[in-house]
């Protein structure tokens, strides 16, 4: 291993970056066509769902559509995992090496680039939970979990990734949970996440914690945008993006369903209240130990 680092030179780590960031690129435009054409599916099966004479075939052909997509997932999510794995060692070979000094403006450029594989493989994350919750897969151990000590830990978190917001926390009462602390915190993070993506506005968000009925109830609210009631009805479908002419964001609609099926496998429940232009507060509920 040592000699091979050795003869490895920067512009050899360069060009090793570039070919697969080629590879990452043709298999997300592969996604895109794909996710797009069942989507046209999905919508157009809409219009003809009424027509009963082609409701089987209709239903039949969108499932098989779905099919091939969930397949895609899966295959390109494990495809993606290895070149990105190799993508950051290489970045970091770079950064480190010795015998000629790299310019300050190149390490910019990797800065940003670690930025950018991060974000990637939260993607391939999402891309293989999704994978795995189709196939009936997704699965962990469960044990007593603090709820105060893994909201303290998910808010400074978010302090971290995002100066700009002020983050209130009322949880200040101890709970516990049988739960997976791993997966409630990709939870949290992902209302944390959704949060900040839609209230750039107002940047206050508060984190409570309360007992209704046996159960505590986590809740994050913000004072975004707000959601309609459409779209509450739609916001934990797998792949749902929010749309709105006066707001973009990006994402691929994945970390709200996930977070429903983690939800779900823990016996708890998920919503949302909402009004448009006034904010969301997203929750869940988990039975007491």
């Amino acid at each position: 291993m040592n000699s091979q680092t050795k003869n490895i030179t920067s512009v050899d780590a360069v060009d090793f970056l570039i070919n697969d960031h080629n590879h990452l690129k043709k298999l997300f435009k592969e996604y895109e066509s794909l996710d797009k054409e069942a989507y046209e599916l999905k919508k157009n099966s809409a219009l003809t769902i009424c027509n009963f004479l082609d409701v089987h075939t209709d239903i039949e052909e969108q499932k098989r559509e779905m099919d091939k997509k969930d397949e895609f997932i899966g295959i390109a999510s494990h495809e993606l995992k290895t070149p990105l794995t190799s993508l950051k060692g290489y970045l970091q070979l770079i950064s480190s090496y010795k015998k000629e000094e790299v310019p300050n403006l190149v390490k910019q450029y990797i800065d940003k680039a670690n930025v950018s594989i991060n974000k990637l493989q939260t993607l391939v994350n999402d891309l293989l939970d999704v994978s795995k919750i189709q196939a009936g897969r997704l699965e962990y151990a469960l044990e007593a979990t603090d709820i105060a000590g893994l909201v303290s830990a998910c808010i400074e978190n978010g302090r971290h990734m995002y100066p700009d917001y002020i983050f209130q926390n009322n949880a200040t009462q101890s709970y516990r949970v049988n739960a997976n602390a791993e997966r409630l915190e990709q939870v949290m993070m992902n209302l944390i996440n959704n949060a900040v993506k839609y209230s750039r506005d107002d940047k206050n968000i508060i984190i409570s914690t309360e007992q209704v009925n046996g159960k505590v109830r986590i809740s994050v609210t913000d004072f975004g945008i707000g959601l309609s009631d459409e779209q509450i009805d739609r916001i934990f479908e797998r792949f749902y993006r929010v749309e709105d002419k006066k707001f973009m964001a990006s994402g691929l609609g994945m970390g709200l369903y996930i977070s429903a099926e983690i939800i779900k496998n823990h016996m708890g429940i998920i919503g949302v209240y909402s009004k448009p232009e006034n904010g969301a507060t997203f929750y869940f509920e988990l039975p007491l130990v």
